[in-house]
């Protein structure tokens, strides 16, 4: 199968972005299956495994191409016409009163329901790219937008305030912390993998309808254990055995207490087994091929994606 992915970005990315490193494992996962991919995105893009055709926007896209694409696969909705069926991936959330695309997939079982959807595929990783260390440091990880108050910083500065944790906050903008709390602005590369294989557990607070959550799935193939909420898509992630899913602060202090009950060889074999580039591929192999097959990716009867009739966040 010839493929191209989309994504308005130069890739590979070189600190933050989930939705950009998701692209490339795609790719990746594509490739090793045997099928030619291309990557069409911005310039000073490359790859070892996709042939990238560099592009400045989705009408360059239109024009540059290449001949015999069987699927166009989008991280936004076509603005232009494609000569070849075209499956569009949501990263976020819909607000209300907005539309889509009729042929398109979500990040996880919640993300498609909230969306009236049915067709969901997880975020998956190259395992490999990440240090798996089953010996960990004496500090917990928060790793997120700092600014975005949604991603629950104020929870996790609550959570090291009355456990007297060291905490590590990583992403955006510095704020003003505690003595136990060390600021250290946005990572990537060797610096991101060894502060998420250090830490006794990766504190992800979200107070939204996460969607997926790349950084939890990072945090497990290193071995890492994970404490959240139980928002979005959290509880088809991370179960009782990879970490801990809370409703409250209270609730993860007593987490913290707890985190050396969970093995990092569990939460490693979770992604290896189900968050893996390769299942990544295949599985929007299987919607690729429904839409080349069909048309479109409903289901007889099923109606299309729409957006909620009310805020959820």
């Amino acid at each position: 199968m010839k493929i191209a992915l989309y994504y308005h970005a130069v890739l590979p990315i070189k600190k933050y972005g989930g939705s950009e490193r998701v692209v490339m494992w795609l790719a990746k996962g594509l490739a090793e299956l045997g099928h030619q991919v291309y990557l069409m995105s911005f310039p000073g893009s490359q790859s070892d495994f996709a042939q990238c055709v560099w592009i400045s926007s989705q009408e360059d896209m239109a024009r540059k191409l290449p001949d015999g694409i069987d699927v166009m696969h989008l991280r936004t909705g076509p603005r232009v016409e494609l000569p070849c069926p075209v499956l569009v991936t949501l990263g976020g959330n819909y607000c209300t009163g907005e539309t889509f695309n009729p042929n398109t997939s979500f990040l996880s079982r919640d993300h498609a329901r909230r969306h009236n959807a049915q067709h969901y595929v997880y975020n998956g990783l190259d395992v490999s790219e990440y240090t798996f260390n089953p010996n960990k440091s004496d500090y917990f990880l928060f790793l997120s937008k700092v600014r975005w108050s949604v991603k629950g910083i104020g929870w996790a500065l609550e959570v090291a305030k009355r456990t007297g944790i060291n905490l590590v906050v990583a992403g955006g903008r510095r704020l003003n912390f505690r003595r136990n709390v060390t600021y250290v602005g946005m990572v990537g590369g060797q610096e991101k993998r060894d502060l998420l294989a250090g830490a006794k557990a990766l504190i992800f607070p979200t107070l939204w309808p996460e969607p997926f959550g790349n950084v939890v799935i990072e945090a497990m193939a290193s071995g890492t254990p994970v404490i959240t909420t139980n928002n979005g898509s959290m509880p088809e992630l991370i179960p009782s055995n990879v970490g801990f899913r809370c409703d409250s602060v209270e609730e993860m202090c007593r987490a913290v207490e707890r985190i050396d009950e969970v093995a990092p060889a569990a939460c490693r074999q979770q992604v290896e087994q189900q968050f893996n580039h390769i299942r990544l591929a295949e599985d929007y192999l299987k919607l690729y091929q429904r839409l080349i097959d069909h048309g479109t990716i409903l289901e007889p009867g099923e109606s299309p994606p729409k957006a909620p009739t009310e805020q959820s966040w």
